[in-house]
């Protein structure tokens, strides 16, 4: 009878397996392709981002932009945040992005729009590779 207890007890733990689903997406490392800001044409991107939990951080450097990156993984793939662009005219935009990692490599394809320090809309976007 202990036996038989015993493998139900297993067998009941096994079928309940872990109850807190799958983790974040993995955006952590070096990010590279093609950035647009405003009406200028497409330039190259490089965005260096650092992961803990859902907490997604980060550095963006472009031909003649650069931010700072605060955002959250979220369910399907989904990444949303707040890009700090620096220099004379600093502007803040929301950006909302999606992994794409049925291809090799990953991609990451995203947009983001907001107000520059005079309060002029500012958007743009991007196709960045997982390097």
């Amino acid at each position: 009878m202990t036996r038989l207890t015993t493998i139900g007890l297993v067998l009941a733990l096994v079928a309940c397996g872990d109850s807190s689903g799958p983790g974040p997406q993995q955006y952590a490392g070096i990010w590279a392709g093609s950035f647009t800001y405003g009406t200028e044409g497409p330039a190259t991107a490089q965005l260096q981002l650092t992961q803990s939990e859902q907490t997604v951080s980060g550095q963006l450097a472009s031909s003649g932009h650069s931010a700072t990156l605060d955002a959250e993984a979220r369910p399907g793939d989904q990444l949303e945040g707040t890009l700090h662009f620096t220099g004379a005219c600093a502007a803040t935009a929301t950006l909302t992005a999606s992994l794409v990692d049925e291809v090799e490599p990953d991609e990451l394809h995203g947009s983001f729009s907001g107000t520059d320090c005079h309060g002029a809309d500012v958007s743009g976007g991007f196709i960045l590779l997982r390097q």
